[in-house]
């Protein structure tokens, strides 16, 4: 943006296998919209380093205990089963120590 009324809108295109970026100078005012000037080639931006992600971490003693409780659970909640999934679901209320008898 070069002031509150002018900019130059840039679109990266690849142009003969190379990938070029095209300047527009743009005009607005008023809520309209004008070209102002003529489009101008530039060199394409440099390419960026894409880090490598990092592997996620598991923890096997509570990938253990879902594995014991979830098939339950969706099994309840694909039959309907609201005995089942109020089990096996904490309430909240119900889980407060505040609660508890």
């Amino acid at each position: 943006m070069q002031d509150a009324n002018h900019a130059v809108v840039t679109l990266l295109a690849r142009v003969n296998g190379q990938l070029m970026e095209l300047g527009v100078p743009v005009y607005y005012a008023g809520g309209a919209l004008a070209v102002s000037g003529e489009p101008t080639w530039l060199p394409a931006p440099p390419k960026a380093a894409v880090p490598t992600p990092t592997a996620p971490s598991s923890d096997a003693t509570s990938q253990a205990e879902l594995t014991k409780q979830l098939p339950a659970f969706f099994q309840a909640y694909a039959s309907g089963d609201q005995a089942t999934l109020a089990a096996s679901w904490p309430r909240h209320d119900r889980d407060r120590p505040e609660r508890r008898s």
